[in-house]
């Protein structure tokens, strides 16, 4: 599952390298990884349609922990966020139990799995999620900003 789940991020992956590299074949240092720390708001879209996230997120050097709030007015969900940080790539996951949202997703499971380049501004990248009740869903696009 996890290795279908991040095939569709291989062409992110493959910049994101290419970015490191620099285009050299001499070694260079891994840029320092940004500040996440705080609030982020921003959102996703993919073939379900595009919602509104925010993370509310901690870090404990390059890792990630915190609240991610999925959707808004009435259809909020509350999980959580997990990432991990190497120079400028971040790769991250959120969790979304039965319960966490109201109906109609009020009995699914979702979880998300992704790939982004952050900044001290942005967080721009892809995902691919599994829905317990909708199915799996690729392609998804997650942009999140200060």
């Amino acid at each position: 599952m996890a290795r279908e789940a991040l095939r569709p991020l291989l062409p992110l992956l493959v910049a994101a390298a290419l970015v490191a590299c620099n285009g050299s074949s001499s070694p260079t240092s891994v840029p320092t990884a940004p500040d996440l720390e705080g609030e982020w708001f921003g959102e996703l879209s993919d073939a379900t349609g595009t919602a509104a996230l925010a993370w509310l997120v901690t870090s404990d050097g390059n890792r990630l922990v915190g609240l991610a709030l999925l959707g808004g007015g009435d259809v909020q969900c509350e999980g959580t966020m997990l990432g991990q940080l190497s120079g400028a790539s971040l790769s991250f996951s959120m969790s979304f139990p039965p319960g966490a949202c109201p109906a109609p997703l009020a009995g699914c499971r979702i979880e998300y799995l992704g790939l982004a380049l952050a900044t001290s501004t942005t967080i721009e990248g892809m995902y691919n999620a599994d829905d317990s009740c909708r199915g799996a869903i690729s392609d998804g696009r997650i942009e999140l900003r200060r």
